[in-house]
């Protein structure tokens, strides 16, 4: 599944395979991408608390209680995929 996902910094648009954990700046071909919005929440892992928080890059805001959005990316798989 590709996801594509602004980085909160450049506001680059860049692309990810949440089963693979290939990321990449250029969109790949032949595939279908769920695209961006502001009701996208990245679900990541915090290892010093040993909790799950949620970022919108939109909004650039964080939560610490998963917002009631129904456009969670689970992007702490990635977390996992490149330890």
């Amino acid at each position: 599944e590709w996801i594509e996902i602004t980085d909160p910094r450049t506001k680059a648009k860049m692309y990810a395979n949440l089963e693979t954990g290939v990321v990449q700046w250029n969109a790949p071909t032949g595939v279908q991408i769920k695209r961006t919005d502001e009701n996208q929440w990245w679900e990541l892992y915090d290892k010093n608390t040993a909790r799950f928080y949620y970022y919108n890059a939109c909004l650039q805001e964080t939560l610490w209680q998963k917002p009631n959005a129904i456009n969670i990316i689970p992007l702490a798989k990635l977390q996992v995929i490149s330890l």
